[in-house]
């Protein structure tokens, strides 16, 4: 199928009648209509770029709020950490009390275990 030639008449001003002359190709049809397929096929390829690179943003965006939970996870982690360590230190308040106590009451045990055996024996 031969392509359909359509003559048109247009106004250009001496700026983009020189960038068209100065295109490749013979006679002004030609250059005008490589000019145009040239920036349709450009056209084509920057929307690939575009597509390209809006999917790379969405890998990156991904990326980032993955490393954003991560981050979270590990703040709340450390929180944590933070009320355990509060938490073990007032557990070794606790302990030194309760072995203070549990001392004061072999101390006290030995004293009257003591003091019975010395009456036993004032006694005998």
């Amino acid at each position: 199928m031969a392509k359909k030639l359509i003559n048109k008449s247009i106004c250009i001003t001496d700026d983009v009648n020189a960038y068209i002359e100065s295109y490749r190709g013979n006679g002004f049809d030609e250059k005008l209509k490589n000019l145009v397929l040239d920036y349709q096929e450009g056209e084509k390829e920057i929307q690939r770029v575009i597509d390209y690179k809006k999917k790379e943003l969405q890998d990156v965006t991904f990326e980032l709020f993955d490393a954003m939970e991560r981050m979270n996870i590990l703040k709340r982690a450390e929180a944590k950490m933070e009320q355990f360590e509060r938490s073990a230190e007032g557990c070794d308040k606790v302990l030194k009390n309760v072995a203070h106590d549990l001392l004061q009451l072999v101390d006290r045990s030995l004293y009257l275990a003591t003091t019975k055996e010395d009456m036993k024996s004032r006694k005998e």
